[in-house]
């Protein structure tokens, strides 16, 4: 079965928004021209003060899960509250309503095509995977072993009842580990 992670999920949500509040040209995208820069200096220093899940839950909007995109819709209007209230600021209400940030991830289908998104940064244990496709992974040490040992890839795919293609692209994907 595969799975959703919900929490390498917020991290990264977390990180990208943390990202526009670091840096006071997306910030002034955010929440428009005529902010005090002093103002936008202070959030960039102190934006460590909000929590994960104020941002999360207050500034986030939408989340849209693509095939190669992670999409997060900001409310501006949210921010400017949550930003007033965390860091006592008076900042004035932002030009846009909401602004769409584009996040490149890499997602993966699980056995039955059920979408799973790995958070950046979190280190990823080779074994966690579904049980189908630790049994492949399994299965590929084994042929490469095989193969390794003076077994044709052809006499090993006639053996397992698998065309040498099949057997091949299993061989190889225990190189990338």
């Amino acid at each position: 079965m595969a799975r959703l992670p919900a929490q390498g999920l917020e991290h990264t949500i977390e990180q990208a928004v943390r990202s526009q509040l670091q840096n006071i040209q997306e910030l002034t995208k955010l929440l428009g021209d005529g902010q005090n820069h002093n103002a936008l200096e202070h959030i960039t220093l102190h934006q460590s003060e909000i929590s994960a899940a104020a941002l999360v839950e207050d500034v986030i909007k939408r989340v849209t899960v693509g095939e190669q995109l992670l999409k997060l819709e900001l409310c501006c209007r949210e921010l400017k509250n949550l930003l007033n209230d965390r860091l006592q600021l008076s900042l004035l209400d932002p030009e846009i309503e909401s602004v769409i940030l584009d996040i490149p991830f890499e997602p993966r289908r699980g056995r039955k095509g059920a979408l799973v998104i790995e958070a950046q940064g979190i280190k990823k244990d080779m074994f966690d995977l579904p049980p189908e496709a630790l049994k492949k992974l399994v299965q590929g040490f084994i042929w490469r072993d095989e193969h390794f040992g003076g077994m044709t890839i052809q006499d090993i795919a006639a053996r397992e009842g698998v065309t040498a293609p099949y057997l091949g692209q299993h061989i190889f994907r225990t190189f990338e580990l």
